[in-house]
């Protein structure tokens, strides 16, 4: 009796169904195949929701892109842009593992240095799933790294200077 139970048992419910493969979501973007331009700019068309948005700059990390109508001279003479960056691959910083995130730069264009005002970061590509928001005391320079150089350029050139 008690054999027949544990098959009954086991025939009704035969244990843990093999997990189903994960699905795509903002959070499972392949990089690139290549950093040649071409394939950027497809990763880019493919990936990111960024209607108006211009290419500034690209480097191994990511793109990063000018909202449109984000650039200006600011009144004490720098220039300031929304740069808005989407990871090809995820990194870890101290508020999680970020895929995407927005930033205010001051730019001081003829010292080729900027400053972040304010940055938030997403856990998905496309600015989803917000972690944090920093906002800066002051402007705290510093030199580019990586693709910054070139959106430096690239956000001077767009206030003439």
């Amino acid at each position: 009796m008690m054999l027949a139970l544990i098959a009954l048992l086991f025939a009704a419910n035969p244990g843990p169904a093999p997990l189903a493969p994960p699905t795509k979501t903002p959070f499972d973007v392949p990089a690139p195949a290549s950093l040649e331009r071409e394939a950027v700019l497809a990763w880019t068309a493919k990936y990111v929701s960024a209607d108006d948005w211009r290419l500034l700059a690209y480097d191994y990390e990511g793109v990063k892109l000018a909202a449109p109508d984000g650039v200006r001279r600011t009144d004490d003479g720098y220039a300031e842009a929304e740069v808005r960056t989407e990871l090809f691959k995820p990194i870890e910083i101290s508020a999680g593992t970020a895929r995407s995130g927005i930033a205010r730069w001051a730019v001081d264009c003829g010292a080729r240095r900027l400053a972040v005002l304010r940055m938030t970061i997403y856990a998905g590509n496309n600015l989803q799933g917000q972690i944090a928001t920093r906002v800066a005391d002051g402007k705290p320079w510093q030199d580019p790294v990586g693709s910054e150089s070139e959106a430096i350029k690239a956000v001077c050139a767009a206030v003439g200077r």
